[in-house]
């Protein structure tokens, strides 16, 4: 039967496990196995990024060479998912990506973000979604949210009547080292997935990602941006 023991909450320096075994060392606030600390997720953050400042925009891309019109970041009656990863907990209050060409009249889609299911490595649970935008002009695409997100892997969802074309980054690396291919190829790309879905107007983003029968999504990765509270 497990058990458990909690070294922050005694007044023990250092404690044993069992014969033979590692020991755990108080040091400071931090706890080390032997002389080697253990690692948390707000350590690993913030190697990972500076931190984020409250009221600046961010984007969901680590990295970019100049931004694009993706036409195929969204299609007709599709959900496209693009992973994306934060490094360290933050709190934002709007959600947003550009429209980079007009779309045709009376075009609708939402936005919004999934979690990310650790088991299936696909896009889970919605986390939140914006109301229903049109697509009649160019600009800055969103909505206020109030969501704090942990360190971890994320999915944006873009769920349209028509296709929008978004900025995006067209010549990035392909994400296949996380992601795969359907099939093998030493020149295919993939920058997320894309499930058709029939648009219903009024109708919410699914409460669960659809992922029945996806397919590899291979122009072009969105960015998205959020701004921090």
């Amino acid at each position: 039967m497990a058990s458990t023991f909690d070294i922050k909450g005694t007044s023990l320096d250092s404690f044993k496990i069992g014969i033979g075994g590692p020991t755990l060392n108080r040091d400071g606030s931090s706890i080390k196995i032997n002389d080697s600390k253990i690692i948390t997720t707000s350590d690993l953050g913030a190697r990972q990024h500076l931190g984020y400042r409250s009221t600046r925009w961010y984007s969901t891309l680590q990295f970019t060479d100049g931004l694009s019109s993706g036409t195929g970041a969204s299609t007709l009656n599709t959900l496209s998912y693009y992973p994306f990863y934060i490094p360290r907990s933050v709190t934002i209050d709007y959600f947003s990506f550009n429209q980079s060409a007009t779309g045709t009249a009376n075009t609708l889609f939402r936005l919004g973000v999934y979690s990310h299911n650790s088991s299936t490595f696909l896009p889970d649970t919605l986390l939140f979604q914006t109301s229903e935008i049109t697509t009649s002009a160019t600009g800055q695409k969103g909505e206020t949210v109030n969501y704090t997100f942990n360190a971890g892997w994320y999915w944006s969802a873009v769920w349209s009547s028509q296709s929008i074309a978004i900025s995006a980054e067209t010549a990035a690396d392909s994400l296949i080292y996380y992601l795969g291919l359907s099939s093998w190829s030493a020149s295919a790309t993939c920058f997320g997935y894309r499930q058709a879905s029939t648009y219903s107007a009024g109708a919410s983003l699914p409460s669960t990602a659809l992922t029945t029968s996806l397919t590899d999504i291979t122009a072009s990765i969105p960015a998205f941006f959020f701004r921090v509270a």
